[in-house]
């Protein structure tokens, strides 16, 4: 994927904190080094000098080329210093971020919240899009598979909690997409051990911000022993897959930015064409359309994670930065209104599903920036955003003061809309609202932080 974004202009970076991987290695020439980090970070790159200045001659010597240096040696030399620069640029950049959230001290929790880190370096690489790798083992439980998955699980949960919290503080939780994949499943059948062996066909999942959750696709198997009329199920309880990996990661693709049914698609996937339509999941399936599609529209997702027999990626959009609008001194500072102070059910409140520019999908909505069709009819440090629906048109235009996204989750409110709109009563259930309002669970919004209308 990264080799047909970057060939059509949208600056893509890969980053494994889970050493070297085939996933990231692309055509030579073609795509850029990925990046591996070690999952505490960047280390000075010569921690221990012997002489003074020891980077700045290693540098001198592999500059000093002649005429009859040879090809091999310049090429070798040139990439040396190359990597060295870029490794200091890069240490100093994740160095000036700032994570709020606490993170488990663990070693599946330390990979995502270094993701958390490069993430917001995102404007000062220059980077549309990012792809991450991060990897989690000791899923190979040929024993006492029920006592390991319980820890595991229990485990994955404090890292994937922690990593959805950090990335809803940076209002990037829109924009991101984790996909996780294992090289192959489990018997269903248990061993000897009270363990598992090495099976076939399994299930895999997916989640963030896009992603139309509470969904379980495919067919549950009627049958799971081999020999009973099932097409599908093996001995030991080892299934064979009815749908290829190019279903989950045809939506994705598409998701992510390229287009289905192109030549793009084709050499992203190249043997999705050897499966009929109804085994891939296109992007409507799997996503809500709240994100830029179109590589035209030069926007910005991240790939990344498997979990050693039991992986998965991190597909994350990135979106440039954009500095607080001046206030006229006639605007007066104020929060949100009261359900009943704005009148809720006015007539005049038309819902508007207009795609807009803007920083991110909730900047674009909560801002009621200006409309558009793709990212090249936006601002330099914009994107063209499909978002939530919103009264923008019927209300006054909104600007907001150091926005931050509320911790508030659910509100009252006459429906998800207005709840978020007018910012309702923070609530539990529909017996802490009261006036006929019901508990909405609402999409990302500014509620809380102040603004001038103008």
């Amino acid at each position: 994927m990264a080799e047909v974004l970057i060939d059509n202009g949208i600056p893509t970076n890969l980053f494994s904190i889970s050493g070297q991987v085939t996933l990231l290695t692309g055509a030579p020439g073609e795509v850029p080094t990925q990046s591996v980090l070690a999952s505490s970070g960047l280390a000075p790159f010569n921690a221990d000098p012997s002489i003074t200045n020891m980077n700045d001659q290693i540098k001198s010597l592999n500059n000093d080329n002649t005429a009859d240096s040879g090809f091999h040696a310049e090429t070798w030399s040139s990439k040396l210093s190359e990597s060295m620069d870029r490794h200091q640029s890069l240490k100093e950049k994740v160095e000036n971020t700032t994570v709020t959230t606490v993170f488990p001290a663990e070693g599946l929790s330390d990979q995502f919240k270094l993701v958390t880190r490069l993430m917001q370096t995102r404007v000062s690489r220059g980077s549309k899009r990012d792809i991450f790798f991060v990897q989690d083992g000791g899923y190979d439980t040929h024993d006492n598979v029920d006592a390991s998955l319980i820890i595991n699980f229990g485990r994955i949960n404090g890292a994937i909690q922690a990593f959805v919290n950090e990335l809803k503080i940076l209002n990037l939780w829109e924009s991101t997409t984790v996909v996780q994949f294992s090289e192959f499943a489990r018997t269903l059948n248990p061993n000897t051990g009270g363990g598992s062996d090495h099976g076939w066909g399994g299930h895999h999942f997916m989640f963030g911000g896009a992603v139309k959750g509470g969904q379980v696709l495919g067919r549950y198997p009627e049958v799971f022993n081999e020999g009973e009329g099932s097409n599908f199920a093996l001995s030991r309880g080892r299934m064979i897959p009815e749908f290829p990996w190019d279903a989950m990661w045809h939506g994705t693709a598409e998701w992510f930015g390229i287009p289905p049914n192109s030549p793009s698609m084709d050499k992203v996937l190249p043997m999705h064409k050897n499966f009929p339509a109804s085994s891939l999941y296109n992007k409507a399936a799997l996503f809500n359309d709240i994100l830029p599609v179109q590589m035209s529209e030069q926007s910005a997702p991240i790939l990344s994670e498997p979990m050693s027999e039991q992986s998965a990626p991190i597909l994350s959009e990135q979106m440039s930065e954009q500095s607080a609008p001046i206030l006229s001194e006639q605007m007066s500072e104020q929060s949100a209104p009261t359900l009943s102070e704005i009148g809720v059910n006015s007539p005049e409140l038309v819902v508007s599903t207009a795609m807009r520019c803007g920083t991110s999908e909730v900047d674009a909505r909560e801002l009621c920036r200006s409309t558009c069709t793709a990212s090249l009819g936006c601002p330099s440090t914009m994107e063209c955003f499909s978002v939530h629906e919103n009264f923008c048109g019927s209300i006054p235009q909104r600007i907001y003061v150091n926005p931050e996204v509320s911790v508030e989750v659910h509100r009252c409110g006459t429906s998800e809309i207005h709840s978020r709109t007018f910012c309702g009563a923070p609530c539990a259930w529909s017996a802490d609202c009261t006036g006929g309002e019901t508990c909405h669970g609402v999409h990302a919004n500014y509620c809380g932080s102040s603004y001038t209308e103008v």
